[in-house]
Formats: structure tokens, C-alpha cells, sequence
């Protein structure tokens, strides 16, 4: 009888530490889903022209002040950045708390409908001319899209 009290409390304590497990894992994973990207190789800019050029999409970036200057890295004048087909899209929360509310494909809807005056941030693969540079990633900032 007393080998059976032992098990049930046992058991009900893997319980209750998979619970607590489970519930501070969620509470801890889910504020750093809304923090921008930490990467070193992020820019900001405002869009001044797009250029379609068959998958390719050409997009002329002038520097622009970032809502995250401790995270965006600056440049200066402008940049043609070389985004293709199958780019990474992104959001984050503005400084203010702003946040997108996505639903599925709304992010694809956004990139397809950027314009002059649209702000982003975007992280670079790789050097491929002087002024132009093939994006990785478009991140589009809540409170600044």
C-alpha cells in the first residue's frame, strides 16, 4: 500500500514538473519571437524605386534613421539591393509596441506591394557590385511599414 502512495505522488510530480517545464518555456520563447533580429549585418532604409527584372526584384534603398539604431547597423547614401524570388520575410514590433496583425500570406502580400517611402530593414548575403548587394532577408517593422 505504501509502494502504490509513493508512485502516485511520483507520478504527480512529473506532472507538475512537466507543467511548470512547459509553462515557463513558452512564457520565456514567446517575448523573444517579438524582438527584432540580433544579427550584426542589419541595415535599415527607406525605399526610393523598385525595378522588376525577371525573379529578380531590384530595390533602391536610401539610409533612413532605424526605430532599433542599437541594432540596425547605419549606411550611407543609397544602396540597389538584389532581392530574388524565394527572399526570407519577416516582421517585428515596432518601438512603440506596434505589431502586425498576420494572418498566412500577408507577409508576401506586403513585400509584393512595397512602394517609395516604404521603410524595411534587410540583412545582406554578399558583396556583388560596389552600390549593389543581394538581400537575405526583408524585415518589415511594425509602426514603419
Amino acid at each position: 500500500m505504501k509502494k502504490k502512495k509513493w508512485l502516485s505522488f511520483f507520478y504527480v510530480m512529473i506532472i507538475l514538473l512537466t507543467g511548470l517545464s512547459l509553462f515557463l518555456s513558452i512564457n520565456t520563447i514567446q517575448p523573444e519571437r517579438n524582438q527584432p533580429d540580433r544579427t550584426n549585418k542589419q541595415y535599415y532604409g527607406e525605399i526610393v524605386s523598385i525595378t522588376k527584372e525577371g525573379v529578380t526584384k531590384k530595390i533602391k534603398v536610401k539610409a533612413a534613421q532605424s526605430p532599433y539604431p542599437d541594432l540596425d547597423k547605419a549606411f550611407e547614401g543609397e544602396v540597389t539591393l538584389i532581392a530574388f524570388e524565394d527572399i526570407n520575410l519577416s516582421a517585428r514590433i515596432g518601438p512603440n509596441k506596434e505589431s502586425f496583425n498576420l494572418e498566412l500570406g500577408q507577409l508576401q502580400t506586403m513585400y509584393e506591394s512595397l512602394t517609395s517611402g516604404n521603410f524595411i530593414a534587410f540583412t545582406f548575403n554578399d558583396l556583388v557590385f560596389e552600390s549593389e548587394k543581394t538581400i537575405s532577408e526583408i524585415i518589415f517593422t511594425g509602426g514603419y511599414y
